[in-house]
């Protein structure tokens, strides 16, 4: 069952636009909301200027934008909670145990190896499926964790995710490959033979597949599934959906 949030404080006549995510957020109750469910997508830019400056002229929030200001400015780098939690404390968003929750989840965040946090703030824009934006920052995450980082395979991985997101399946297989070479996982493999169908057809499947080693079950079952997306039916109408793509493209990539 859905929630509704009813929003008490003031609306914004101009929303607070979320560029990592193309979000545009119109009460403290909907950034607070924002917050909370994404925390990987918080950082120190996040919480500058625009936003103290958006909390004062819309929202009228004087004292948090100059508590943030403040914070921001200081000579020592703040943490991160204590620029996210005077955000919730002002509309009492959260109760005391999902306060701690929080809290606890910030601090690990902020502990946690710069590459293993940025592949988290990365999947999050896959998530959103914000494409271009996540894969600059995977390229990124491999130039500084390195070929032997733990992270390494995660992330060729889910590079491979937003290249087929966007249907540029010779660099999602590039991608899958390299994942699964580095852990011989059977997702990575699975995702591998998938888009070598669908990018070259049942020859590039079968010489991926010969050359991974793949047995016949998990081919034959591979197989099977492909079959299956390829009878699902067309849109009933064909140019509305184009249309719809369209504008799904230009917000996954920011072309």
């Amino acid at each position: 069952m859905s929630t509704v949030i009813l929003c008490q404080t003031r609306k914004a006549q101009q929303p607070f636009y979320v560029n990592d995510t193309g979000m545009n957020l119109y009460s403290a109750e909907e950034l607070c909301y924002f917050m909370e469910h994404n925390l990987p997508l918080l950082d120190r830019v996040f919480f500058a200027e625009p936003l103290q400056e958006w909390l004062r002229a819309e929202l009228g929030l004087d004292r948090l934008a100059d508590r943030l200001h403040e914070r921001c400015e200081a000579e020592e780098l703040p943490h991160l909670e204590e620029l996210a939690l005077p955000v919730f404390d002002e509309i009492s968003w959260l109760t005391a145990e999902e306060k701690t929750e929080i809290l606890r989840q910030l601090q690990e965040l902020e502990n946690l190896p710069v590459p293993e946090r940025e592949k988290l703030r990365a999947d999050s824009l896959t998530g959103y499926r914000r494409y271009m934006l996540a894969i600059r920052l995977y390229r990124d995450i491999l130039q500084l964790a390195g070929e032997n980082s733990p992270v390494t395979g995660k992330v060729w991985h889910n590079m491979g995710v937003a290249y087929a997101g966007m249907f540029q399946m010779e660099e999602a297989c590039d991608c899958f490959r390299k994942a699964w070479e580095a852990e011989k996982s059977d997702v990575s493999l699975r995702c591998l033979l998938c888009c070598s169908a669908l990018h070259g057809g049942q020859e590039e499947f079968d010489r991926t597949a010969d050359d991974c080693g793949a047995d016949m079950e998990f081919r034959t079952e591979l197989e099977d599934a492909i079959e299956a997306l390829k009878k699902r039916e067309m849109p009933a109408d064909p140019e509305a959906a184009l249309r719809g793509w369209v504008r799904e493209y230009h917000l996954e990539t920011g072309l």
